[in-house]
């Protein structure tokens, strides 16, 4: 297995996930595993049959579901990156030397935002480095801002915009720059397997480019 085809597994079971739950996008924090276990999200997770591997006691679980397994780490564990390569190497196949090889480990909810607002669990992603540092830490700061002021009682938290782009290797906006044929592309690939609207997700990058660059500058 290569590291391309890594990330599409990933990817395959990512979005297998997150199609269960129409007009949503994939769970990837929670605050407990009773949550990852199906309790009290009949809606979302009944249909997966989820069952919990304790993969590295008190600091990374896999979660199985009917479409493929997925790596959950504690927020505060700074060893994910090896818990991840032995992932890899155990449920896909891939050698652990090529998981340090040009390859981030990305947590797809912000640590920091995690540990802040009690969500103890975060699922983590396969990036190509290159794509990963691209998109840099101005998103991050924005979405944090803009979280205050979200109701942050909820159990579970969804994949936003800055992460789905990062797991589709679509490159970030430029600062003033108008949407191109590859975030058009991915407007679409949304649609097509969440149900959410084009121009709703276009306007969503479009808001995520004002907020991210405003910090910018």
């Amino acid at each position: 297995m290569s590291l391309q085809t890594l990330i599409d597994a990933e990817l395959t079971t990512l979005v297998a996930d997150g199609r269960s739950y129409p007009g949503s996008t994939p769970m990837v924090a929670v605050k407990d595993l009773s949550v990852l276990a199906g309790e009290g999200m009949p809606g979302y997770l009944a249909c997966l049959a989820p069952s919990i591997l304790v993969w590295q006691p008190d600091r990374a679980v896999v979660l199985r579901t009917c479409h493929g397994p997925s790596l959950w780490v504690d927020c505060a564990s700074d060893r994910y990156r090896d818990d991840f390569a032995a992932y890899a190497e155990t449920f896909r196949q891939l050698p652990v030397h090529l998981v340090h090889s040009g390859l981030d480990v990305d947590h797809l909810y912000n640590r920091a935002r995690a540990r802040h607002f009690g969500f103890k669990y975060l699922r983590v992603f396969p990036v190509m480095a290159a794509a990963n540092r691209q998109h840099g830490s101005s998103y991050e700061k924005s979405s944090g801002i803009s979280e205050r002021n979200r109701d942050n009682s909820k159990h579970v938290k969804l994949l936003d915009e800055m992460s789905f782009l990062k797991v589709r290797g679509v490159p970030a906006l430029g600062p003033g720059g108008a949407l191109t044929a590859a975030h058009h592309s991915y407007a679409n690939w949304v649609n097509q397997h969440f149900g959410i609207d084009v121009q709703e997700v276009l306007k969503g990058l479009q808001n995520l480019q004002t907020r991210a660059y405003d910090w910018r500058f």
